[in-house]
């Protein structure tokens, strides 16, 4: 594939992704214009620290924005950052969470005028 049909995406651990200093982030940013998105694990991490410099623990809603965050302050665009997480408990030793908390998660991007939410909602609606 090549041009606009190529897409290039990254699942790393969110140990890659705790600053732009790390190998992974920086591979990110260095492809940044043709990278489609980043699905961040939001699982079998345990805790982490958040941009704000907090630890927070995975499977809750202050884990998924606090760590989306620090994609987008270290500069990935919010259409860049997404969530990767298991489809149910079974998928992941650790860190599933309820649609309820992916909702709630969402909700909170208002400080960055609801950019991840209005480039990821519309998507959303074309699925089956």
């Amino acid at each position: 594939m090549r041009g606009a049909n190529l897409i290039i995406t990254l699942a790393p651990q969110t140990i890659g992704m705790q600053s732009t200093g790390t190998e992974y982030f920086k591979l990110a940013l260095a492809i940044k214009s043709i990278l489609t998105v980043v699905n961040l694990q939001f699982y079998n991490s345990g805790s982490m620290l958040g941009c704000d410099g907090n630890v927070y623990s995975q499977g809750t809603v202050n884990f998924l924005t606090a760590l989306a965050c620090i994609e987008l302050q270290g500069g990935l665009a919010p259409s860049q950052v997404g969530l990767g997480l298991p489809a149910n408990a079974s998928g992941a030793g650790g860190g599933a969470v309820a649609p309820s908390v992916v909702n709630a998660a969402l909700d909170r991007d208002a400080g960055a005028s609801y950019n991840f939410v209005n480039t990821v909602s519309p998507h959303l609606s074309t699925l089956p």
